[in-house]
């Protein structure tokens, strides 16, 4: 597998001769392309034709590529290119196309959609990210990943807008939403609720194969709407990260519309919002990374209203720079004393506050105990997307993963340019 990088601020008279040639060499091993604009900014109409010109080449070996990713600033770039990716692409598995933009209304300001034609029966994976594309005309959305970045990436803006662009991936198993941190509320007056809007009538989204949920950078709001909104009778797994400190008004318990829920994983959540996440959805594993005011916490979920919160939970994973053993003991006590004793319990943190004395009671207490302290969590972290990258191509070469800008696999045959 060969890698190619090309950054638009270098393109040159020779870009297509050497492109052209970096394929030819490589053709049956399969390309992974990414295509950015390099360490110099462009103007919009300078990183179009760079895009173009670069775009022109890549036409021909679209057969042979097997990811594509394309980061650009500006929308007009990927508007150029998109009648450049259409034929079959044979072997392409992923497909990123990101718009890196701080204000996409103000660079936005008339959303047109952009039809994306390819012919991709291997995808697997497709991101999309401030970039109003419609897919009903190729055979990308047999997707089975779909990353969404900020609200602009479909055409109806709304939740609903944004959940129905998804349900044209029939076969999707895993759904990311990020960066939906505006403000907004659900419009069920959009075209697709006027009728049913009308008689009171409130429609449920369904997403049949979807196992995996992950919404990031989001607000309260958000992550209510998507969770009353859709039907998932196969999802096992949530990860929320939150805008932190968000109030959240739901009240309705949502494990009825997930038998199958098994694992909600909480990064950089509120006592409040984190509560009531894991009240609504009642999950049998729980995940807490990266917390602040972690103490508050564990005691938020050993008391309450709903002594214990969770009662369903069996395990737990805790990941942060300063976890209390004295916090943890009466979490594990109360739980043991309502009948809703925990069987697993994994501590990683950057302090050691275990004791001997503590590490022993917990192993009486509960089936399977660890405490592992880690100097960098940070690394922790970075360890923990690397693995996960590789297990997603255990079936392939892996030599290093590389994380920055993008996450790419780093082979042999690796072509950076420097010229």
């Amino acid at each position: 597998m060969t890698f190619i990088y090309i950054p638009l601020c270098k393109v040159n008279p020779w870009t297509q001769f050497l492109i052209a040639t970096s394929i030819e060499r490589s053709i049956e091993r399969g390309i992974d392309i990414l295509v950015t604009p390099g360490n110099r900014e462009l103007s919009a109409e300078l990183e179009a034709q760079c895009c173009t010109v670069v775009f022109k080449v890549l036409k021909q070996f679209i057969g042979s590529i097997r990811n594509l990713s394309v980061v650009v600033h500006n929308m007009t770039t990927i508007a150029e290119i998109l009648p450049y990716l259409a034929g079959n692409a044979e072997r392409l598995q992923s497909l990123n196309l990101v718009v890196l933009c701080s204000d996409p209304d103000a660079a936005f300001p008339v959303l047109q959609p952009l039809q994306l034609m390819i012919k991709a029966p291997q995808i697997r994976r497709v991101e999309v990210g401030s970039v109003p594309i419609t897919v009903s005309q190729s055979d990308v959305s047999s997707a089975q990943e779909l990353a969404i970045r900020s609200r602009v990436s479909c055409i109806d803006r709304s939740c609903c807008g944004i959940l129905h662009f998804a349900a044209d991936f029939y076969r999707l198993r895993r759904l990311e939403l990020h960066d939906m941190s505006y403000d907004f509320k659900l419009d069920f007056m959009s075209s697709y609720f006027k009728l049913n809007t009308a008689q009171g009538i409130r429609r449920t989204i369904r997403f049949e194969f979807l196992e995996e949920l992950a919404l990031g950078c989001v607000d309260a709001d958000f992550i209510e709407e998507v969770l009353i909104n859709i039907e998932a009778p196969n999802l096992k797994k949530v990860i929320i990260t939150p805008n932190y400190s968000q109030h959240f008004s739901a009240q309705n318990e949502l494990r009825d519309k997930f038998p199958r829920l098994e694992c909600v994983v909480i990064n950089n959540a509120s006592p409040q919002l984190l509560r009531c996440i894991y009240c609504l959805l009642e999950p049998k594993d729980i995940y807490l990374r990266h917390l602040e005011s972690i103490d508050d916490i564990l005691l938020d979920l050993s008391s309450g209203s709903r002594i214990p919160c969770c009662k369903t939970a069996k395990k737990m994973q805790i990941w942060g720079t300063n976890v209390s053993a004295e916090k943890l003991h009466i979490l594990v006590e109360i739980r043991k004393s309502a009948s809703c004793a925990l069987r697993e319990l994994k501590v990683h943190t950057g302090i050691d506050n275990c004791l001997w004395g503590d590490r022993s009671w917990f192993q009486e207490n509960v089936e399977t105990f660890s405490w592992e302290t880690v100097l960098d969590l940070a690394s922790l972290e970075h360890n923990r997307r690397i693995q996960l990258s590789c297990e997603r191509i255990k079936d392939e070469q892996k030599d290093e993963v590389l994380s920055r800008p993008l996450t790419v696999i780093h082979r042999e045959n690796s072509v950076f340019w420097s010229y």
